[in-house]
């Protein structure tokens, strides 16, 4: 269930948008044990879109928290986990989003964004040699930095900070076509263990693209 509230209007002349909402999630897993069990997810957030310079410049920010989210975010983090006895458990997490564009000609807009979503730890303990729950402290990370490794630690946090920019190199009676390049910085942070610190990785990309809108 996603509930959700909006307001858009004009002040001094730039145009501004706030939005709030909040979601509800049920989670159910069907004959564990002698019968089925459910956990509950919730969430809330919002963003804003402000014209800080109107027609030069835009900016933005979002956000979100609550438990069970992970599906609602960039990465695709988990929602739940589960425990030795087959019960449920949202994972709390956080997300947030800001950025801006500058519409530097009728032809050229550059923006840049940072992103970033990170869960908590929901450490369930171990049965034999099974462990439990995300970030489990007795997870085996001692290859994570060794090729081929064992490195079994699971995702704590996600980040990535992007520049752009689209030019149009037409734009008249037949549509609008345009060129866009961007350059990305990914990091990706997993949990720590009790032998190992937290490992992670990061990658930087560059893309080019090209689009066309036709009439």
């Amino acid at each position: 269930f996603i509930g959700k509230v909006a307001y858009e209007d004009s002040v001094a002349g730039h145009v501004l948008h706030i939005a709030g909402f909040g979601l509800y999630r049920s989670f159910e897993a069907h004959r564990i044990g002698d019968g089925n069990v459910n956990a509950h997810g919730h969430g809330f957030g919002g963003g804003l879109t402000f014209q800080v310079v109107p027609k030069l410049l835009d900016v933005q920010v979002t956000g979100m928290t609550g438990k069970g989210i992970g599906r609602y975010g960039t990465s695709g983090l988990p929602d739940v986990t589960f425990g030795p006895d087959g019960s449920i458990h949202a994972l709390e997490e956080s997300m947030v989003l800001a950025g801006a564009t500058v519409h530097a000609t009728p032809m050229l807009d550059i923006y840049g964004y940072a992103g970033q979503e990170w869960e908590q730890r929901k450490d369930l303990g171990a049965v034999s040699t099974t462990l439990y729950g995300i970030g489990n402290p007795l997870l085996n990370n001692s290859g994570c930095f060794i090729e081929g490794g064992t490195c079994n630690g699971n995702t704590r946090r996600s980040r990535q900070d992007t520049i752009g920019a689209w030019q149009k190199i037409y734009q008249g009676s037949f549509g609008k076509a345009q060129v866009g390049f961007q350059f990305s910085h990914t990091e990706r942070v997993l949990f720590s263990t009790d032998a190992n610190r937290a490992p992670e990785a990061k990658q930087n990309m560059g893309f080019i693209s090209f689009r066309y809108y036709p009439f």
